[in-house]
């Protein structure tokens, strides 16, 4: 199997330095209201250990054409997380946005806040999805973000407890949005027991986990993640049955597709990067595995994706 290398961005400085931003006032947080210049950054396709949360209200249709800017209907909730791949070709170009951005190491210092962040649905991989607000959610966070930007660029005591406290209000005001536009998803009418559910969480845990390092060529396999939580695999997939109304199995399917969906959309790999990033054997593999699970092959999906952006 190839492998694919892929250079590895730490903290927000070099994190912005590599894609021609300017620079945040800390290593490990950044806050700020970012105007479209129009301008096109180019870089190379690299993975980064950060956060950051973005509101789009417009984006650049032509770089080169300052003038030509698509107002959006509705602005756009927009999300990276650690160990995310993110090329030139993933974010919108010469946007207006407001955005939070934060590292692991921000997160050392306010330990409610770590505690928070794996309570939220949107800060997973599989769940990052792109959404629209409404004009009153947007009204909600903006007047949130504004508060969280004027703690960040002051001086005042207690300026860190106050700009946790804004963020973790901040966090929970857009998980109350996302549980809104993710209504639709039924629970399953036997929850399943306690152990169900800690193993069930203990699964998905896992899968985040193993997708987010790199490449092992077995993590697709019900059967690794089994015997990583020292179970046999039937167990383990009557155990999350119980808890979520689906097998280990399906969950892993759909994890898969979710991260597939998120590399050809929000990154320029290629189709057989993109491969060997989720650990298929072969290109021809990976189309049969997508086209099977969503009746459209990977390019086709890209093209789509394209369109809409």
């Amino acid at each position: 199997m190839l492998e694919v290398k892929v250079q590895e961005v730490k903290d927000l400085k070099q994190f912005f330095k590599h894609v021609g931003g300017p620079q945040p006032l800390e290593d490990d947080l950044d806050i700020r209201r970012k105007e479209a210049d129009g301008e096109e950054h180019c870089f190379q396709t690299f993975r980064h250990r950060i956060y950051l949360i973005s509101v789009y209200t417009s984006v650049h249709l032509n770089p080169v054409a300052t003038s030509s800017v698509l107002n959006l209907a509705k602005p756009i909730l927009f999300f990276k997380l650690l160990y995310q791949i993110l090329s030139a070709g993933g974010t919108p170009r010469g946007a207006t946005c407001f955005y939070v951005a934060f590292t692991e190491a921000f997160l050392a210092k306010c330990s409610f806040l770590a505690a928070l962040i794996a309570d939220m649905p949107f800060l997973r991989l599989d769940r990052a999805t792109p959404f629209e607000l409404e004009p009153e959610e947007t009204a909600v966070l903006k007047s949130t973000f504004d508060q969280l930007l004027a703690e960040y660029q002051g001086s005042k005591r207690g300026r860190l407890g106050l700009i946790s406290t804004y963020l973790q209000l901040y966090l929970l005001q857009i998980r109350r949005i996302y549980e809104r536009h993710h209504c639709g998803t039924p629970s399953p009418a036997n929850a399943g027991t306690p152990n169900d559910l800690a193993i069930a969480g203990e699964f998905k845990r896992l899968l985040d986990a193993f997708f987010k390092a790199p490449d092992t060529g077995t993590n697709r396999s019900v059967a690794f993640y089994a015997d990583k939580l020292a179970l046999h695999p039937n167990y383990l997939n009557a155990a999350v049955k119980r808890a979520t109304g689906k097998t280990a199995h399906e969950l892993l399917h759909e994890h898969l597709i979710a991260l597939a969906k998120m590399l050809l959309s929000q990154t320029r790999l290629t189709v057989k990067e993109i491969t060997y990033r989720l650990s298929f054997r072969e290109p021809a593999h990976f189309a049969n595995f997508f086209k099977r699970h969503t009746a459209t092959t990977p390019r086709q999906f890209r093209q789509l994706a394209d369109t809409r952006a």
